[in-house]
């Protein structure tokens, strides 16, 4: 958030399913990452990620995005009350990626949409294409294509997922310095664009700053910009970033990503046992949420 959304050609960490699945196959060790963000008043979003680095080129991530209201005042069209309802969506997804050369990779996400509002609920099954290409360790590019499927569709309603196909740069003139940029196009709307910047004063500190055109076009005030801060200590690390939302307050985000190991510094042995671990792990969650959704329970979690 900290990089104005400008993403897709970094993506090779814990945040690759949603981003760039083509990120999982340079993996180089196994994360779990956890972020909240808070929106205005009682709205949050909350995110959890797992990736599992298969082999030296190939590797396979979960992760859960859900997005929730507190309760707010139903009214009909003559403005009687009607109560009181709450809403969230929620979206669940399995990607990997794999690298087809030194320099190449690509990836593949299917995911899960579900969504309700008061009594109204729907799904919707859509997925992600991912490609990377890295000219060298300083220069990246990446090309993405997403929420590629079919409508969310509440009783007689149905809107189609909101397809985005985008291109990103990563460039890092120096170690210190990098510089990030991604462009996108979506079919039913007008083009967007997303630019970042991080310096890196000393190894465990980055200081981070970004700008997004697609950002709260329609509300009053100074939107679209971003700044955060990174902390990174023995390959853990905790990042934050703050979003002002104009008329509407601010945002921020609060994320913890825990690194476990190296597939580089792996025996044969020890990649094989990692390989059958993570795919447990990653078994073990995707069949969590598929029976939490399958029984309703994500959809009535406690909102604050």
């Amino acid at each position: 958030a900290g990089l104005g959304g400008a993403y897709s050609a970094a993506a090779d960490d814990a945040y690759a399913p949603v981003w760039n699945p083509a990120g999982l196959g340079a993996l180089p060790s196994t994360q779990l990452t956890g972020m909240h963000l808070d929106y205005s008043e009682s709205i949050a979003y909350e995110f959890v990620g797992v990736v599992h680095p298969l082999s030296a080129g190939s590797g396979l991530g979960v992760s859960a995005q859900y997005l929730h209201s507190g309760s707010a005042k139903a009214r009909d069209a003559a403005g009687a009350d009607l109560g009181s309802f709450s809403s969230h969506y929620g979206v669940y997804s399995l990607a990997y990626g794999r690298a087809l050369s030194a320099a190449f990779s690509v990836g593949a996400a299917l995911k899960l949409v579900e969504a309700e509002i008061g009594d109204s609920s729907a799904q919707a099954y859509g997925g992600d294409l991912g490609a990377m290409y890295r000219f060298s360790p300083r220069l990246r590019v990446a090309a993405v294509a997403a929420n590629l499927g079919g409508k969310l569709k509440f009783i007689e309603d149905g809107d189609s997922l909101p397809q985005v196909y985008r291109v990103g740069l990563l460039l890092s003139p120096t170690p210190s310095w990098s510089v990030l940029a991604d462009a996108g196009f979506s079919p039913d709307d007008s083009a967007r664009a997303s630019v970042g910047a991080e310096w890196r004063p000393v190894p465990i500190a980055a200081l981070r700053a970004g700008y997004h055109s697609d950002a709260n076009r329609r509300v009053p005030g100074l939107t679209g910009l971003s700044t955060g801060v990174g902390i990174e200590l023995y390959g853990q690390r905790f990042d934050y970033a703050w979003r002002p939302m104009g008329e509407l307050g601010q945002m921020q985000y609060f994320s913890l990503t825990l690194a476990f190991g190296s597939i580089a510094r792996m025996t044969d042995s020890a990649r094989k046992l990692s390989a059958f671990l993570g795919l447990s792990v990653v078994a073990a969650v995707t069949t969590f949420f598929t029976l939490m959704i399958a029984a309703g329970v994500v959809g009535n979690l406690p909102r604050p």
